[in-house]
């Protein structure tokens, strides 16, 4: 706990897309996050954030409508902010979307700068208002949570359409879309620059080059040259230290931008490892060195690599990611039983380590689309696992089966109606969630993984 740092939202598995209204906002600004989803199944796994020796700077409950998970969690911060899940929410078209509003937002940074002052100025509460109106206003929200997934599965379509019509990169919603923010955040910047010393400019100057750095993912998912220069960007980023000095999150955005330069790709590590220095809160900083273990399997660093997934892990039990590196490396030493644990744990983790196809295709509706893959992959490494073993057909059978009913459940899934409502084609981008959901599909990726599968 060191000020406004490292936060922590709170939810139930079906209210995750209000809680992402909130995460991607801390995202952009530079907080390191955790979002804690409770367990309705397994109490067991809902103690880990009440053990954690960490401490947030503030927790938000989203739905917490009678103080239950307060009062377990109150050690956790000393700060509390409730935002009750159906402000959230507005009909539309007879669906259901989040609503971008600021009030919400402004409402939950009021009780927290209430309970920090007087350590926190007027100049704070300018740049977050600030902030809070330009992330409704140019739906920020979207293009975040939506934004790497859609754009890997439609950037081969917005290519072609860019190359048939010359100048027109900056007319696209996605690239126009950032470089609109990006002036937006630097007029107000410039507003502010005649005074050398102005708190909560560090958030300022971190969201605007993280929007820099989405251009630049942009402009290499379309294989053209990155509109902003990575040593450039880089510097920029560094004066943030020019403000506060313990600012670590712009350790993991220069990672972040490194990694997508292959000039600048080698210091992606040693930019994590630092933040993982300052970082105190373990379920915070099982993100970052997981981010290691990922920089250290593409440089085939594998012994680091694992170790960095270990630790990942040993500091935050329910970051599935991690267990499932782990889940794959025992499975490539053949270690059947104790890779089918790991799998297993991963399911109970999102909820899904059930027989009743009732219960699971209601849990799968509230996935997000990579989650929904690491299900699938889970499924499909049991049934490999039931056929090494020599288990019962049924069993195997049923992993496969679980495969198919993700897949099956995509156009009735809850969050990517809520978060990639936006999106230019919805049909087609269904299409190609389901495509990546395929049995063939997620065959080649635990082949690229160094993972067998049949």
């Amino acid at each position: 706990m060191r000020g406004l740092r490292e936060a922590c939202v709170v939810c139930a598995s079906k209210d995750y897309a209000e809680a992402v209204y909130f995460k991607e906002f801390l995202k952009w600004t530079g907080f390191s996050f955790f979002i804690f989803i409770f367990n309705e199944h397994d109490d067991k796994l809902n103690e880990v954030i009440a053990k954690d020796t960490g401490t947030f700077d503030f927790v938000i409950y989203i739905g917490d409508q009678d103080g239950t998970w307060e009062r377990r969690f109150s050690q956790q911060s000393d700060v509390h902010v409730h935002v009750p899940v159906e402000e959230l929410w507005v009909p539309q078209n007879g669906k259901k979307k989040p609503v971008l509003r600021d009030d919400l937002l402004v409402n939950a940074w009021k009780e927290i700068f209430q309970e920090f002052s007087p350590r926190l100025s007027s100049d704070s509460r300018k740049v977050f208002n600030k902030l809070i109106q330009i992330y409704c206003k140019y739906n920020v929200l979207h293009r975040l949570a939506s934004g790497i997934y859609s754009m890997r599965m439609l950037v081969d379509k917005e290519a072609e359409k860019i190359k048939k019509a010359e100048g027109s990169l900056e007319k696209t919603d996605r690239y126009g879309g950032w470089k609109s923010i990006i002036k937006c955040l630097e007029d107000f910047r410039e507003g502010l620059i005649e005074k050398q010393k102005y708190d909560g400019m560090e958030y300022l100057a971190y969201a605007l080059c993280f929007c820099k750095r989405k251009v630049n993912e942009y402009c290499n998912l379309l294989k053209i040259e990155r509109t902003y220069g990575t040593g450039k960007v880089l510097e920029q980023l560094e004066s943030v230290y020019d403000y506060v000095d313990d600012f670590y999150m712009v350790e993991n955005l220069k990672a972040k931008i490194s990694s997508l330069d292959r000039s600048y790709k080698s210091f992606s590590i040693s930019y994590l490892l630092n933040c993982t220095k300052t970082c105190d809160v373990n379920l915070c900083n099982s993100f970052h060195y997981y981010r290691i273990g990922k920089q250290m399997e593409i440089i085939q660093r594998e012994e680091e690599a694992a170790k960095a997934y270990r630790i990942s892990y040993m500091m935050n039990p329910l970051n599935f990611r991690a267990l499932f590196k782990l889940a794959a490396d025992q499975f490539r030493r053949k270690e059947w039983s104790k890779s089918a644990e790991y799998l297993k744990g991963i399911l109970n983790i999102l909820q899904l380590n059930t027989d009743d196809d009732s219960r699971f295709e209601k849990q799968v509706l509230f996935l997000p689309p990579l989650e929904l893959e690491y299900v699938s992959k889970c499924y499909a490494l049991l049934g490999r696992i039931d056929e090494y073993l020599g288990n019962r057909e049924e069993d195997m059978v049923f992993c496969y089966r679980r495969v198919e009913q993700v897949k099956q459940c995509v156009r009735k899934n809850k969050y990517l109606s809520a978060m990639y409502s936006e999106v230019p084609d919805w049909n087609a981008f269904c299409e190609c969630v389901e495509e990546r959901l395929t049995k063939n599909a997620i065959k080649n990726k635990l082949e690229k993984l160094n993972v067998t599968c049949s």
